[in-house]
């Protein structure tokens, strides 16, 4: 069954009207008509189930039959992904793994050696990220999406390592310890932040600062990995040890 992005504030007396992007999927891509069933879901948690009673040329009106608490399907422990810019487009892809994998917040981070710009990737970017997180999380059944924060400097992102449980640092220095033993020393974490480098890994400089604050620098294997496969390698590890 078809599943769509709504805001939740706009149910109203069992029924919804869907205008913009959403609803021209429903009319113009997918063809949908009155009587068709869907499911919507929003940001909290919950799916409703419905049908089409009504269209115009640019909105849909959904009468809502059922609700679904799909709290169950959330991640046990709650995952932050801090990943530094990288190059081209490959922060889109990043974005739509990590939503797949259930992360909770994306944060992306300008560091030392980041070659995209803090400039280069304002407002117009994380709104990018996030109209794919949410085609990722209609497509992979979440009844919630990932939240974007804005893009910010190194510093700033390390201000949310209070705020977890386990954070940790993937880095090329001598001085890790594998992601593998981290975890699995963990005693049942409520949240995990990952900090992820960029072409060229994190400086000396943000390695000790991420130390100081908290952070645990981890290796993810003998091989130098790019940092988009860095980034979906560790987080399947972390849902693998700790959400599976």
């Amino acid at each position: 069954m078809s599943r769509f992005y709504v805001s939740i504030d706009k149910f109203a007396d069992g029924k919804i009207r869907i205008e913009g992007k959403e609803a021209h999927h429903i009319l113009d891509v997918l063809r949908l008509k009155r009587g068709d069933k869907a499911v919507l879901f929003g940001e909290d948690g919950k799916e409703y189930s419905g049908f089409i009673i009504e269209t115009s040329a640019k909105a849909v009106i959904f009468s809502i039959d059922s609700v679904t608490d799909a709290q169950s399907r959330k991640n046990k422990t709650r995952i932050t992904l801090a990943q530094a810019l990288p190059k081209k487009n490959k922060m889109d892809l990043i974005v739509e793994k990590a939503t797949e994998l259930g992360v909770d917040t994306i944060i992306p981070v300008q560091t030392e050696r980041s070659i995209v710009k803090l400039r280069d990737a304002g407002t117009a970017k994380t709104g990018r990220w996030m109209r794919i997180a949410i085609e990722a999380a209609k497509q992979c059944g979440r009844a919630d999406v990932s939240t974007i924060k804005e893009v910010m400097d190194f510093d700033a992102s390390l201000k949310f390592v209070k705020d977890n449980d386990i954070a940790l640092i993937g880095c090329l220095r001598p001085q890790t310890v594998s992601l593998k033993q981290i975890l699995r020393q963990a005693d049942s974490p409520n949240s995990v932040i990952l900090f992820i480098g960029p072409e060229g890994d994190f400086s000396d400089n943000e390695v000790e600062k991420a130390v100081k604050t908290g952070c645990a620098p981890i290796s993810l294997g003998g091989l130098v990995l790019k940092t988009d496969t860095a980034a979906i390698s560790a987080l399947s590890m972390v849902n693998y040890e700790l959400n599976i």
